[in-house]
């Protein structure tokens, strides 16, 4: 899954702009990413998760389409992208937390993602998840085309339609 231009050969780019309490995010993480990580293509392609979604600032702060938990679950998936080195580090938490919705989720998929869980929690209740999730909501605003659902796919610059059925 290289693309190769003018005998360049580069990673395919997949930025995946989505948020964690929704069933269609979590169906595309299940059934379309998770096999291409599974079947070795993550060094072929430089997958990102722009954990914001359909999430609005109001007068009252943040205000995510899924309430309130989807807000904490997006900035953990926001910190926990932050804190790791690589998409294979961060990927299992993505994965355990769209399959995990209870309080306990965020330490659970820490934990099994073999994630420094302090350093998450450290960035959800700080100003650098505030941050993160501030990037989030500008890269999310400044999509050409605007994104009009979630998930809200782009390949290599280029917004493709994602049909997920649930």
């Amino acid at each position: 899954m290289l693309l190769a231009i003018a005998g360049v050969t580069a990673k395919v780019k997949v930025d995946f702009y989505g948020e964690a309490l929704c069933p269609y995010c979590a169906k595309f993480l299940t059934e379309t990413a998770a096999p291409l990580f599974a079947e070795g293509f993550a060094p072929y392609m430089d997958f990102r998760y722009v954990a914001y979604g359909n999430a609005k600032n109001t007068s009252d702060g943040l205000e995510c389409q899924h309430g309130p938990e989807e807000c904490l679950e997006n900035r953990a998936l926001l910190c926990a992208i932050g804190d790791a080195t690589n998409q294979t580090d961060w990927f299992p938490f993505a994965l355990c937390l769209s399959e995990n919705h209870t309080p306990e989720a965020i330490g659970l998929c820490t934990h099994a993602a073999k994630l420094d869980g302090e350093a998450i929690h450290k960035c959800m209740n700080g100003d650098l998840g505030s941050e993160l999730v501030r990037s989030a909501a500008k890269e999310t605003a400044g999509l050409d085309p605007p994104h009009t659902y979630v998930p809200w796919i782009v390949v290599n610059g280029v917004a493709i339609e994602v049909l997920v059925y649930i």
